[in-house]
């Protein structure tokens, strides 16, 4: 069976690692990226089918990644699940504009989040080759 790609993009290295291990866990297949530029990098190399996206980062923060997978073809039906500390309104309303899919709150329900995901994979179909 294959495995769904999650590219977890989370510059605080606990946490990424955290997400990474949870997912994995939960039996996908995961890449970090530290940043926005890694993350388009990454994307890339190999195409992920769901990205979990942090907001706050160094080069390249999460609404400027949105901005740019939605104008890119081939990332622009990926699904993004922004995962933040912030909680303003305007913050997640700019995101949400930017092209997010949605945001989840930190600190976060860990299977909340993998039945959300679990969700968004088995609405999008196959995993990418």
């Amino acid at each position: 069976m294959a495995l769904h790609n999650v590219l977890v993009v989370e510059d605080e290295f606990p946490m990424a690692k955290a997400l990474s291990c949870l997912l994995t866990e939960a039996g996908y297949r995961c890449r970090i990226a530290a940043d926005g530029v890694e993350a388009l990098e990454r994307m890339a190399e190999e195409k992920p089918d769901l990205v979990v996206l942090d907001l706050q980062m160094p080069r390249m923060d999460g609404a400027e990644v949105c901005r740019r997978m939605r104008e890119h073809k081939e990332y622009s039906g990926i699904h993004i699940i922004v995962v933040t500390g912030l909680g303003q309104d305007e913050d997640l309303a700019g995101v949400l504009q930017a092209g997010a899919n949605e945001w989840i709150a930190k600190p976060f329900d860990p299977p909340s989040l993998l039945e959300r995901i679990a969700a968004v994979l088995s609405v999008s179909g196959s995993p990418s080759a």
